[in-house]
C-alpha cells in the first residue's frame, strides 16, 4: 500500500514532500478508520477457513488402487453438524466427530464392492447404502447388489439383495423407515430388515426424497412421471411432466418443489395440488433445488446463478457468478444445499466453495487445490463440509453466529394461481467484493487527497 501511494505522489509532481506524507498518511486517524472499515466490512465477507482437513484414503493404508477407483464420492451431515459421514466409491465407509475424529472407519477397497447410494439419518445414528459387488463388465446386471442399514458404529443392522442398481436412498431421521430406488422398483424397510412395501415403477428413479418423519415419498422417474407415496405404500399423486430431473419435499413434509431438464420449477403441495411454477433462466442446463423445513424458502442453483423464491412463488434475489454448475460423478453427494432453516445456501463449482445467506447475499468463499465432488451443510448452516477426491474439509460457517439459528416461518403466506408469474425486478447480487473496492478507493481519494 504504501508504495502505490509512493508512486502515486512521485507521478504527483510531489516528491519533496513524499516522506511526510507517507508518515502523516500513516499516522492518521482515517487511515485507522479505514483499516477497521475493511476489516470488519470486506474480510468478514470473504473469509473462510477450515476447522480441519482430513485425508480420508490414507487411512486405508492396505489398500493397493490399482483400479482408480478408492476415491471419495459421498458426504453427510447430521442435523447438528456433529457427525459426519463419507465413503469412497470402492466401499471404505467414515464415520468422524466434529473436531475431526475418525470414530468408525470400513475399509472396503479389498471387498470388491462399490456404493452406489449413501444417506445419513439426521440423529446422525443410522447410514443407508446401496452397492454393488465389482467385477469382469462382461454381464453387470448378474453381479451382485444389495441394500444396507448400518448404525454409528458402522455395523450392519440388515443387508437384502436386489435385482437392479439402486441409484437412490434415504433413511428417516430416527432410522426406522429406509427407501429406496432402483429400476424396477421403490422398496421401504424398517430398522428391522422387514421389507414394508415395494411398488413398481418400470423405469429408473432418478431423484428420490422423503422428509424428517417418512410421511411421504416422493419420486421421479425414468418415464416422465412424478408421484407421491404414503408411509404405506399407496399412492397420493401421480403426474407427468416433460424431462423431469429433480425432487425435493421440505423437512415437514407438507410442500415439493420438482425442477426438469427444460428450465421448470415447480412448486406443490406433498396432497399434489400445484400452487406455481417459474421457467428458469436460458442456458439453464441442470437446476438442482432446495427447500426449507416449512417450505417457506425455496433456492435453485442453475447454470450461471443461484436464485431464491418465497412460497408464494415471489423472487426475493437472484445470485449471479461466474463460476459455472460443477458435473460431477453422476452417483456423487451434491455440490448445492440449502440449510433447513431456509437462511445458508453452500454452492460447490469446480474448485469453488461459496456460501450465501438467506437474502443471495456472499457471506464466505474458500478456493480448493482440486475439484469438490460433494458438499453437506448442518440444519442451522453453521457447520460445513465438502470433499475432494481424498480429502474432507469441516467449516464454522461465522455468518450463521450472527444469525437466530430458529427460521420463522411464514405461516400467513398467499399461495398464487398455477399460472407462471412475471417475476418481479429483482436486485442481481454479485460478489460485493469489486463494489467495495470502488467505494473504498474513493474514500481513500477524499481521505487522503495531498494538499500543495
Amino acid at each position: 500500500m504504501t508504495f502505490r501511494f509512493m508512486n502515486y505522489i512521485k507521478r504527483s509532481g510531489r516528491t519533496e514532500k513524499t516522506g511526510g506524507v507517507i508518515i502523516n498518511f500513516l499516522n492518521s486517524p482515517k487511515f485507522l478508520i479505514f483499516l477497521l472499515l475493511i476489516a470488519f466490512i470486506i474480510i468478514p465477507a470473504q473469509a473462510l477457513s477450515p476447522l480441519w482437513v482430513s485425508n480420508l484414503t490414507e487411512i486405508d493404508q492396505d489398500i493397493q488402487d490399482t483400479s482408480g477407483r478408492h476415491f471419495l464420492l459421498f458426504l453427510a451431515i447430521s442435523d447438528d453438524g456433529k457427525t459426519i459421514a463419507a465413503a469412497s466409491f470402492d466401499g471404505s465407509i467414515y464415520l468422524m466427530n466434529e473436531t475431526g475424529e475418525v470414530l468408525r472407519n470400513i475399509t472396503g477397497g479389498n471387498k470388491s464392492s462399490e456404493i452406489l447410494s449413501f444417506s445419513l439419518s439426521s440423529d446422525g445414528n443410522f447410514l443407508a447404502l446401496s452397492s454393488v459387488s465389482s467385477g469382469p463388465p462382461l454381464n453387470p446386471l448378474n453381479l451382485p447388489k444389495n441394500i444396507t442399514l448400518m448404525d454409528r458404529n458402522c455395523e450392519e443392522l440388515w443387508n437384502h439383495p436386489t435385482r437392479t442398481f439402486v441409484y437412490d436412498s434415504k433413511v428417516s431421521s430416527d432410522g426406522l423407515f429406509s427407501v429406496f430406488g432402483d429400476y424396477e422398483n421403490i422398496t421401504c424397510v424398517d430398522r428391522n430388515g422387514s421389507i414394508l412395501w415395494i411398488y413398481p415403477v418400470d423405469a429408473l428413479v432418478l431423484s428420490l426424497d422423503i422428509p424428517d418423519n417418512c410421511e411421504y415419498i416422493v419420486a421421479v422417474t425414468d418415464n416422465q412421471k412424478a408421484f407421491c407415496l404414503n408411509r404405506s405404500g399407496s399412492v397420493v399423486w401421480e403426474n407427468k411432466f416433460r424431462s423431469p430431473y429433480d425432487i425435493k419435499i421440505s423437512a415437514d413434509g407438507n410442500y415439493v418443489c420438482l425442477t426438469t431438464y427444460l428450465r421448470k420449477m415447480y412448486l406443490m403441495e406433498s396432497t399434489g395440488t400445484p400452487l406455481w411454477n417459474k421457467t428458469l433462466p436460458p442456458g439453464t442446463k441442470f437446476a438442482k433445488s432446495g427447500i426449507s423445513y416449512k417450505g417457506d424458502e425455496i433456492v435453485v442453483r442453475t447454470t450461471g446463478a443461484v436464485l431464491g423464491y418465497d412460497r408464494s412463488g415471489l423472487l426475493k434475489w437472484n445470485y449471479t457468478t461466474e463460476y459455472q454448475q460443477s458435473l460431477t460423478h453422476p452417483i456423487s453427494a451434491p455440490i448445492f444445499l440449502l440449510s433447513k432453516d431456509g437462511r445458508h445456501s453452500i454452492v460447490a463449482a469446480n474448485d469453488s466453495l461459496l456460501l450465501l445467506d438467506g437474502e443471495g447475499n456472499e457471506t464466505g468463499s474458500f478456493s480448493f487445490d482440486e475439484k469438490i465432488y460433494g458438499v453437506a451443510i448442518s440444519s442451522d448452516g453453521s457447520k460445513i463440509a465438502a470433499i475432494t477426491s481424498d480429502e474432507l474439509y469441516y467449516f464454522d460457517n461465522p455468518d450463521a453466529e450472527l444469525k437466530d439459528s430458529v427460521a420463522v416461518p411464514e405461516d400467513n403466506l398467499q399461495t398464487t394461481n398455477t399460472e407462471e408469474k412475471t417475476p418481479p425486478a429483482t436486485e442481481t447480487k454479485q460478489s460485493p467484493l469489486p463494489e467495495l473496492i470502488i467505494i473504498f478507493s474513493m474514500g481513500l481519494a477524499v481521505f487522503f487527497r495531498v494538499r500543495p
